[in-house]
């Protein structure tokens, strides 16, 4: 019997490879919490990556998803985008601190050089850089949850007389003007 892989198994895998190096930010940055708000940030920061696993299988297997409620379907979808945008803007940050400390340690396997160690005092480069790129993907978070949640039921009306002396007089009092 021919054995097929799912369809929707490489995106999840991609997805949890995602997952899993934006979480070693929080995991550095949260090292010096107690232990219970490490907990508990851990569990806020895998709560997304298990329900987007349920829902998905949920969806190929139990109900598909056009038959899901249009308010379930929207916001499931953007809190999903949301997320996985600013873990995906963690990445060039964690990349380019591997990358640094990758050389770093290729340069001291060659040259045997065990009197170096890197500054003591203060916050390691591990810590600011994941602290930079937490900030880094709160900016969009942030912009995108008011744009989702408050953004989208501001609307304004504005009525302005424009006149146009090059106007048809086809158009004269028909036209109307929407700008979003």
């Amino acid at each position: 019997m021919h054995f097929r892989l799912p369809r929707f198994i490489i995106p999840l895998l991609i997805l949890l490879l995602i997952d899993v190096y934006s979480f070693q930010a929080v995991r550095t940055l949260a090292a010096t919490w107690t232990p219970i708000s490490r907990r508990t940030v851990y569990m806020l920061f895998w709560f997304v990556p298990v329900v987007t696993l349920i829902a998905i299988i949920y969806g190929v297997y139990v109900k598909p998803w056009y038959d899901w409620p249009r308010f379930t379907r929207i916001y499931l979808f953007a809190a999903f985008m949301i997320l996985y945008l600013c873990k995906l803007a963690i990445i060039p940050f964690m990349l380019a601190e591997d990358v640094a400390r990758g050389s770093t340690w290729i340069y001291h396997l060659f040259t045997r050089d065990k009197n170096f160690s890197g500054s003591k005092s203060g916050i390691s480069r591990r810590q600011f850089i994941s602290t930079l790129a937490l900030a880094f993907a709160a900016i969009p978070f942030i912009s995108l949850l008011y744009g989702m949640l408050v953004g989208g039921y501001r609307f304004g009306v504005k009525r302005v007389k424009l006149s146009f002396s090059n106007l048809p007089k086809s158009f004269d009092g028909k036209p109307r003007m929407i700008r979003l």
